[in-house]
């Protein structure tokens, strides 16, 4: 999988990464891993999910 990101927000990743002497991909994986579940719950909050739905 490729995206494409900012040149500002690469910056202030390598930074990060830099300071904390982690790895970029493997920071990036578990940022992301992390905002996917937040967005599920934030989802979850607006609208759950109907009983039949959960039943497909």
């Amino acid at each position: 999988m490729t995206c494409s990101l900012s040149n500002e927000l690469l910056h202030e990743i390598d930074q990060i990464c830099y300071e904390h002497r982690v790895n970029r991909s493997e920071f990036v994986r578990e940022a992301l891993k992390t905002y996917l579940k937040y967005f599920q719950a934030q989802a979850h909050k607006i609208n759950p999910p109907n009983e039949e739905s959960l039943a497909a």
